[in-house]
């Protein structure tokens, strides 16, 4: 899928390698662009998204004010379960980050052989989350700063339900 975000003024590209859940991207971006800026701001983009895409960033492609940023989709058999459970949550970025997350868990869960309750995982869901009002929105309607923050609480190895002990249910 090829996207043209060449009128992009620094919000889009994150937003739309959220929304989109195809197996290649190309997004033609301004080369200035935010995102592409420096080695922070291109490090920061890839830990946005890096459970769900492999970023290549092909600057002053095709010319010199635009850039080209490839993204080709991660096979989530390659991820963790903190990562699994963080890649169920990016892949439904529309829905209330609150019930993908819980629903993220029971699936994590279950992977491992233990079974984990909606009540049980909203619990464990207030318990990491700091900002819980965020639990009710969208992700993709979060700004910037709290789609990172939602990342990192998701992505910590401690949001990743515990497997379960032979015999043993939580």
């Amino acid at each position: 899928m090829a996207v043209n975000l060449s009128g992009d003024p620094g919000g889009w590209l994150v937003r739309v390698l959220l929304a989109v859940n195809a197996p290649r991207l190309a997004l033609l971006v301004p080369n200035n662009h935010p995102d592409l800026a420096n080695e922070a701001a291109q490090r920061s983009l890839r830990e946005t998204v890096g459970v769900k895409y492999r970023l290549t960033l092909r600057r002053s492609t095709p010319g010199p004010r635009h850039a080209i940023v490839e993204a080709t989709r991660i096979d989530p058999g390659d991820l963790d379960p903190a990562q699994r459970t963080l890649r169920a949550v990016l892949d439904r970025a529309h829905g209330k980050v609150g019930n993908t997350w819980r629903e993220a868990l029971i699936r994590a869960a279950a992977a491992t052989g233990a079974t984990m309750t909606k009540n049980e995982a909203r619990a464990r869901i207030r318990e990491l989350a700091a900002t819980t009002w965020l639990l009710d929105e969208p992700l993709l309607w979060l700004p910037r700063h709290r789609i990172t923050e939602v990342i990192r609480t998701i992505g910590s190895r401690h949001s990743a339900p515990a497997p379960a002990s032979p015999g043993q249910t939580s």
